[in-house]
């Protein structure tokens, strides 16, 4: 879990106001988390694909050389 201090940016009249717009910040921090987690598991799927294909490519060489 990660924690810190931000500025406060805006003044409420309770607190329960403030928990409001605590929750909604983050709500928006988990958004973009999330975003950012799915780019990751998209490059990682998209190298892992690029890996699969050479080693076919390797194999498919390797046997035809074989045959040779």
């Amino acid at each position: 879990m990660i924690s810190g201090s931000r500025r406060q940016h805006c003044i409420t009249m309770s607190s329960c106001e403030a928990e409001l717009y605590a929750l909604s910040d983050a709500a928006k921090e988990m958004e973009q988390r999330q975003q950012q987690l799915e780019a990751v598991a998209e490059a990682a799927a998209e190298e892992a694909a690029a890996e699969e294909a050479a080693a076919a490519e390797a194999a498919a060489a390797a046997e035809a050389a074989a045959a040779e």
